[in-house]
């Protein structure tokens, strides 16, 4: 691992033995100055000026030492990008950590599977709490099938883990997620994990 640099008749590799950031890079720009760069998967980034390596990370204030991209733009600004902490710009003297903002003040954040835009000035808060629905009680980790045991209260469940459920009450099943509602259940069946959703009928303006 590391890099390999090749002068047309001979091979020359460079790790971190000779002052890379990292060995695992990501990705590789060289700027208008011929400055090589290099984005190391948890490093930072090394600059190599043909001679040796000038590290940086997040304590040089790099957003994140993760970084998959590179671009110098036409002003000669270098952005690195990660897909954990958005984009770091570098004006040759000093790292800053930002998302791009295009002429139209949309707010662009990109990621290794999407991109997102945020238009600040459309952006209305929400005073109103959303509505909590349960989507799911689970038993010991373990899917409970709540309304094919509507009607069979007076039976015993065995789980896949080995654990017996039995001696459980409930009302009925709700109506879109049948889950059982004002349950009661023996003492020791006492391991529950609850899901849930938060809806919002908050109306999002677009373009």
């Amino acid at each position: 691992m590391g890099v390999t640099k090749f002068d047309g008749k001979y091979f020359y590799h460079y790790t971190q033995n000779e002052g890379l950031c990292f060995n695992g890079i990501r990705s590789i720009l060289q700027d208008r100055n011929d400055n090589l760069w290099f984005g190391s998967y948890v490093g930072g980034v090394s600059k190599f000026d043909g001679e040796k390596f000038v590290n940086y990370s997040k304590k040089s204030g790099l957003g994140s030492n993760k970084v998959l991209s590179m671009l110098e733009d036409k002003n000669g600004m270098l952005w690195f990008g990660s897909d954990d902490n958005g984009l770091t710009r570098y004006d040759g003297k000093a790292f800053i950590g930002a998302l791009f903002e295009d002429r139209s003040e949309t707010v662009w954040i990109g990621s290794s599977n999407r991109l997102t835009a945020i238009y600040p000035e459309a952006e209305v808060h929400d005073t109103v709490a959303p509505n909590i629905q349960l989507t799911n009680i689970q038993l010991f980790n373990e899917n409970i099938p709540w309304i094919v045991l509507e009607n069979k209260m007076d039976t015993s469940l065995l789980l896949g883990n080995g654990v017996r459920i039995a001696d459980f009450k409930f009302n009925n099943v709700s109506k879109w997620y049948y889950q059982p509602e004002n349950l009661n259940l023996a003492y020791n069946n006492n391991f529950l994990t609850f899901s849930f959703i938060g809806l919002s009928h908050k109306l999002i303006n677009s373009r």
